[in-house]
């Protein structure tokens, strides 16, 4: 179960980054889940109530979203990538030294 909702979490995400980074111009959080909202009707004829702020969330814990006052906007994939690489990378350094 938890793994499931990990799951969803991180698609919940994809979808925020991927309609922020193609947005015109930068939407706020009711836009955002507006266009996603709509989105999800279209591509899949059901209305969900998408959770926007969790998306937005994990996006600013990775350090991928990008405010200016109410409006967002996310680092291109390039840095994006960068950025997920480095913390992946620091996920799994080197274990600290135990006082022996």
């Amino acid at each position: 179960m938890i793994g499931a909702a990990e799951d969803q979490e991180c698609k919940e995400a994809f979808l925020a980054y991927y309609f922020l980074g193609t947005a015109a111009g930068a939407p706020d959080e009711a836009e955002l889940e507006e266009r996603i909202e709509s989105w999800l009707a279209q591509a899949f004829g059901v209305a969900i109530g998408f959770k926007v702020g969790d998306a937005l969330a994990r996006l600013d814990r990775l350090g991928l979203l990008l405010r200016e006052g109410a409006r967002l906007s996310v680092l291109p994939p390039e840095a994006a990538l960068r950025k997920l690489d480095r913390a992946w990378a620091d996920f799994f350094g080197p274990e600290p030294e135990s006082a022996a």
